[in-house]
């Protein structure tokens, strides 16, 4: 099993101060990147919670917003800020006597300027670990669903690319002959009817059947793909060595184009390195 990492989940649960949610959503990234919005959180809390989130969610970007609704009991839960707002209408008045501009108190007092929650100094913070795992439980429930599709895709793309080797197998053993023969027509038309060395033309097709010879990138790629396979099955987290071994696999594939220069050779590189990029496009966003 893999897991994507792009997901979200949302949670809502009942506190004494009112209701308490949790959004939290994750995007790709070669690293773990944990944001906190909403909440003025006791620093020792967003240490729980970001504990939790590299626990559960390893690799990803991810931020994770809290909110408190405001409900008939949490009514009365904010309290104004007499000694600021006088302060900042001072200032207010100080600048348009000195310098004659007039700013509006309503263009520039925020509501938690001069309003104070006073259910944060209330809200327990079990309730907020609580409601942040139950968030990143649903996002993790939406990571596997999304990394099964990937799964399906991956494992029929790693088939075609089974098959492209054994092609290209094929191809690398038939090429000694065809080049042997095509460069015997050629040399026939060229001599006349001058007798043809034939030692000396199985000496230079079995140097440029050397130097066309990919059997070791052959036999490379498929290591490369058993390996992919097993790293979709193992149910780790395999984002980082996939994709490098997604670029050992090009690398073998643009080898055996620019080593045999056959027109079906060429065909089948370029099918091949299609559906790798694709692959390596899903692979950006395993986990």
């Amino acid at each position: 099993m893999i897991l994507s990492m792009t997901g979200f989940g949302h949670s809502v649960i009942d506190t004494e101060v009112g209701q308490l949610s949790a959004s939290v959503r994750s995007v790709n990234s070669r690293y773990l990147d944990i944001k906190i919005r909403g909440l003025n959180i006791d620093p020792k809390v967003e240490r729980d919670i970001r504990q939790l989130i590299s626990k559960n969610l390893i690799r990803g970007s991810v931020q994770i917003s809290f909110e408190i609704g405001i409900n008939s009991s949490s009514s009365n839960s904010f309290s104004f800020n007499k000694d600021r707002f006088e302060a900042i209408d001072e200032t207010l008045k100080m600048i348009s006597q000195n310098y004659s501009y007039t700013i509006n108190p309503g263009d520039f007092i925020r509501a938690s300027d001069i309003l104070s929650d006073n259910r944060l100094d209330n809200l327990n913070s079990d309730d907020i670990i609580k409601v942040a795992n139950e968030a990143i439980i649903q996002l993790n429930d939406m990571r596997e669903l999304e990394g099964d599709k990937i799964y399906m895709d991956l494992v029929s793309r790693l088939t075609t690319l089974k098959k492209g080797v054994k092609s290209l197998e094929k191809l690398n053993k038939s090429f000694a002959n065809n080049r042997k023969e095509k460069l015997q027509n050629r040399l026939q038309k060229l001599l006349g009817n001058h007798e043809l060395d034939e030692s000396r033309l199985i000496q230079e097709v079995a140097i440029l059947a050397e130097r066309a010879d990919v059997t070791e990138e052959i036999v490379r790629s498929k290591s490369h793909y058993e390996q992919l396979g097993n790293l979709l099955d193992s149910g780790d987290s395999i984002g980082k060595r996939f994709t490098f071994l997604i670029q050992e696999v090009f690398r073998e594939i643009n080898t055996i184009g620019s080593k045999n220069g056959s027109i079906d050779v060429i065909n089948q590189v370029i099918e091949m390195k299609d559906e790798l990029e694709k692959i390596r496009e899903q692979a950006q966003n395993i986990l």
